[in-house]
């Protein structure tokens, strides 16, 4: 028989990216896909010995979700209330991203894709705002790395909490 149970602690950690998704992206409800993900989270606190399996639906529920909650691969070494925060504040950079793209012929004309990407405008607000988020999600990965860390040569630094708060460690000497 197979064993589909999942620990408490392996349980919330997971439900907090799920819920902390669920809580940035208010318009969730919008996509078929994941109306079923509610309950099977629910399910999955009243049934433990059932989790692998449901938490399996629940990442088929997602499947098609540019921003899931979890990523492939090894896993981040972030708590996941770190992931919640920092996915949140990027998912409100992202649309605002696209809305200033959308709004501003000057930020359609000036931003440009990096060199090393090809050069030359973008082609829609939403490959602005990737770019632009991917961006940032960097640089929170490394504020929180250099917080951990007790790295005050970093730029910045973050203690991982929302709202995000980042802490500039930049010196600048005066001339005088």
């Amino acid at each position: 028989m197979v064993d589909n149970s999942m620990d408490d602690n392996t349980w919330n950690e997971k439900k907090t990216l799920i819920e902390g998704w669920f809580e940035a992206h208010p318009d969730w409800e919008e996509n078929v896909s994941l109306i079923a993900v509610p309950q099977l989270v629910a399910a999955g606190d009243a049934k433990p010995d059932t989790r692998k399996a449901l938490y399996a639906a629940i990442r088929t529920c997602f499947a098609d979700i540019a921003d899931k909650p979890f990523r492939a691969g090894r896993g981040s070494s972030m708590p996941s209330d770190v992931i919640v925060a920092r996915d949140s504040i990027l998912s409100a950079y992202h649309t605002a991203m696209v809305e200033l793209f959308d709004s501003s012929d000057a930020v359609q004309a000036l931003e440009n894709r990096h060199g090393k990407s090809g050069g030359g405008n973008y082609d829609s607000a939403e490959e602005f705002a990737d770019d632009a988020t991917k961006s940032r999600r960097l640089m929170l990965n490394a504020a929180h790395k250099a917080y951990t860390d007790n790295n005050d040569d970093a730029p910045y630094s973050w203690d991982g909490t929302s709202p995000v708060a980042l802490v500039c460690n930049i010196v600048v000497e005066d001339d005088e």
